[in-house]
């Protein structure tokens, strides 16, 4: 069944209102956490048992007993592991059946112990119990996708999950190739029921509007999509209370969403955005490039399911030359990317000068409290009710790996 729009609670829900907002000015000098979280286990390699070998890692998730879940998107599996990192089994496989997997995209372990995945094919959540078994699809909106590998899927505390839907872009009147105008892009809490499912919008993104680039394809056209380079990424975590923390400008500004999606304060540093250089979007391409290099040596292997494992070289270099002739912004955005977690922390990772993967990443509570900042780090995946963090990486022969690790008591 379809999930349904809950009409009756709108009433309750004042997307982007401002009222009793707060503003809370962070300082403006980073208090350097130096103490290094501890690594706990590893899992990844580049040969070994069916369930070491990943490819294509799209989201991790912990749940209440410290059981690690991770979504091997090119495998269409969710691997499961318990709090001492021991595999202990594989859920779905690749097939258009029930319970199988056509394009997984997000996952998440809900309060019940149900894992969640979205299958962007199939165009529905698959819902498995916690011992792994099927339990059913629930359908995605009319019209409507879900976030992908970036943003995903998240738990809320009170059942269900909170995720970015995505409206279908209407083209522009006229030729193929006139723009495609602002979107709304709704975070929304997905409540699964036996009936189907309601959601609520919690917060609404305004994606920027896109010119299409045409191209000719064989006997007709080909039309690609990019936002502008540097376009502010939309970018969210649920706090335990059931609000959301989401970010979407260029300068620095977190937003602390209630329960009842009213902006209750927003969270700033005076870390203005600086205008982009000749020579940023020269280091910015090579890094855009590498990661489309590394994806294409990644998609060329076989994963133990022996299917394709991603995308094809030739439209890998369509997407590199897309992101070459791509409009530009004036300014690089401040912020990358939040997250929050079960302690209510919130982390902010900045936008390195390098654009690579590695850079400054603050530590907040959801009331303004500023931790302290992690010079040359990356955002955790996922964080355990516990205070354990899982981390996506690659080692220099670009083998995916997944590294829990305990976080220092310093970083609370």
């Amino acid at each position: 069944m379809h999930i349904r729009t809950c009409v009756a609670a709108i009433a309750l829900i004042a997307p982007m209102t401002l009222v009793a907002q707060q503003k809370v000015q962070l300082p403006a000098r980073d208090k350097i956490l130096s103490e290094k979280p501890a690594v706990v286990y590893s899992i990844g390699k580049e040969d070994g048992a069916d369930w070491e070998m990943l490819s294509g890692v799209r989201w991790v998730a912990f749940d209440a007993r410290d059981n690690l879940y991770v979504l091997d998107g090119n495998n269409y599996r969710v691997l499961v592991f318990d709090a001492t990192g021991k595999y202990v089994r594989t859920i779905s496989r690749p097939g258009q059946g029930p319970g199988e997997l056509m394009a997984p995209t997000g996952m998440t372990v809900m309060t019940d112990g149900t894992i969640v995945v979205s299958d962007g094919s199939r165009r529905a959540y698959s819902l498995f119990n916690s011992d792994g078994s099927f339990a059913r699809n629930a359908l995605y909106g009319e019209g409507e996708g879900v976030g992908g590998r970036l943003e995903g899927l998240h738990m809320h505390p009170r059942g269900g999950v909170v995720t970015q839907i995505f409206p279908l872009r209407k083209r522009g009147s006229g030729s193929p190739g006139a723009p495609t105008g602002e979107r709304k892009v709704p975070l929304r809490w997905i409540n699964f029921s036996a009936t189907g499912g309601s959601t609520l919008t919690l917060y609404e993104f305004t994606e920027p509007s896109i010119m299409p680039k045409v191209e000719s394809a064989g006997r007709g056209i080909s039309v690609t999509t990019l936002p502008a380079n540097w376009t502010p990424p939309s970018t969210f975590g649920v706090l335990p209370n059931g609000g959301v923390v989401v970010s979407d400008e260029a300068h620095y500004s977190v937003k602390v969403v209630s329960p009842a999606g009213i902006v209750e304060r927003i969270l700033e540093r005076p870390i203005a955005p600086r205008r982009g250089t000749q020579k940023d979007k020269e280091t910015f391409l090579k890094r855009e490039a590498e990661s489309i290099s590394q994806t294409a040596r990644l998609s060329s292997r076989t994963g133990p399911s022996g299917g394709s494992t991603g995308a094809n070289a030739p439209s890998l270099a369509r997407l590199e030359e897309m992101l070459r002739s791509a409009a530009w912004l004036d300014v690089i955005p401040v912020l990358r990317r939040v997250r929050s977690d079960p302690q209510g922390r919130i982390w902010v990772a900045r936008t390195p000068d390098d654009f690579g993967l590695y850079g400054p990443v603050d530590i907040i509570r959801a009331d303004g409290a500023y931790i302290g900042t992690i010079n040359n780090a990356m955002l955790p995946a996922a964080v355990s009710r516990t205070g354990r963090a899982a981390f996506i990486e690659r080692d220099e022969l670009g083998v995916e790996h997944v590294t829990v690790k305990r976080l220092p008591a310093t970083w609370q």
